[in-house]
């Protein structure tokens, strides 16, 4: 699709990767609930929750009759009551591994020579969600150590290379997500880090090290969870979309920075809306 330059579905396609970067409590997760509206009828909405946050769309697919369309699969299982389903059972006793084994299970719906999914495939994802990679990432330093076989800062370790292999994987996580022939979304804890030099303060996704300044670079759109007073003691929640002040990752990678000023700064946080399906 040609980008006019008015709305950021001119850059989206039907396997775009978007990362929504934000606060607490600014309606990251609860924003998901709106991917129902942008997937086929056919389609899957897949929830990995790392940070224990699915409550909010498993009600939201019970209450609107989707709950047969979505499958969440639970690596952060704490909290008494949460709400289960049938992938909340530990499989391994390390988290990313388990993950690695469900993303395998994925792969084998994929035909190999089209790079689409087989025809004969059941449960097939429209979306595939992330929350949030920053937790994730957390649970990969676990996994990079445990083949390491050593604790980070262990006597004769280097921890340098320890972060290093853990943002090589997390790149090649997002990566092995993306080459899904679906939509993915990658939530992210927002980190305000000020440059020693320049005292430049920026906003930018809570990973580690210098992954944080490059990470946004894997997406076709990052955009910003922010909230606004609508008055009347009513909160309005918006996602921030253009690479301005603080937040300069928002915006996309494939739009010059002539193009990216010309996007609207702020939308709804509506997954329809982003992606032209409203």
């Amino acid at each position: 699709m040609l980008y006019t330059g008015d709305r950021l579905s001119d850059i989206l396609s039907t396997t775009s990767s978007i990362a929504v970067i934000g606060k607490p409590f600014t309606g990251k997760t609860t924003s998901t609930k709106s991917l129902i509206k942008i997937i086929p009828e056919d389609k899957w909405i897949y929830y990995f929750d790392w940070d224990n946050k699915a409550i909010p769309i498993i009600v939201d697919a019970q209450n609107n009759c989707y709950s047969h369309r979505l499958k969440v699969f639970r690596y952060n299982r704490g909290g008494v009551g949460a709400i289960a389903n049938s992938e909340s059972t530990p499989r391994q006793a390390n988290t990313f591994m388990e993950f690695i084994n469900d993303y395998v299970a994925l792969t084998q719906k994929v035909n190999p020579q089209t790079g689409d999914w087989k025809t004969d495939a059941t449960e097939i994802p429209g979306v595939i969600v992330i929350d949030s990679m920053s937790s994730m990432s957390d649970h990969i330093l676990e996994f990079v150590l445990s083949r390491l076989g050593h604790d980070l800062g262990a006597p004769k370790t280097d921890s340098r290379g320890d972060y290093g292999k853990q943002m090589s994987k997390v790149v090649e996580t997002v990566r092995a997500l993306k080459a899904l022939p679906c939509h993915t979304v990658f939530i992210f804890h927002e980190v305000t880090i000020q440059n020693e030099i320049t005292s430049l303060v920026q906003v930018l996704p809570a990973v580690t090290g210098q992954l944080r300044d490059t990470i946004a670079r894997e997406f076709t759109v990052v955009v910003r969870a922010i909230t606004k007073s609508a008055g009347g003691g009513k909160i309005e929640y918006l996602w921030h979309t253009k690479p301005v002040g603080q937040t300069a990752c928002a915006g996309s990678t494939f739009l010059t920075p002539e193009q990216n000023a010309l996007l609207p700064e702020f939308i709804p946080q509506d997954f329809a809306v982003l992606l032209g399906k409203k």
